[in-house]
């Protein structure tokens, strides 16, 4: 049996994958919520190709992501651990 608070995220997850499966927005600030919010849902660290993956567009998208993710972390919004091949979202410490 699932806690509330795992149901929850559960849910928050599904229409997530929802909304990449209709592909991925025109504008930069649709798209850049987009990948924030696969880096919290996922909990943890994923490359561009994963979240490009996630759209229906597939790997078309990924040069978009990847710009995405290098602004999210020049921000400081984001962090890497291995030289910028995976983020995660930066959570409070």
């Amino acid at each position: 049996m699932l806690e509330p608070h795992q149901h929850v995220r559960l849910t928050g997850l599904d229409n997530m994958l929802e909304r990449l499966r209709a592909g991925i927005p025109p504008d930069d600030i649709a798209q850049t919520g987009l990948v924030m919010n696969a880096l919290i849902a996922s909990g943890g660290a994923l490359d561009a190709a994963t979240i490009a993956a996630a759209f229906k567009q597939g790997r078309k998208v990924m040069p978009a992501i990847s710009s995405v993710l290098v602004s999210l972390y020049r921000m400081g919004l984001i962090s890497t651990q291995d030289g910028g091949k995976t983020f995660a979202y930066r959570r409070a410490a």
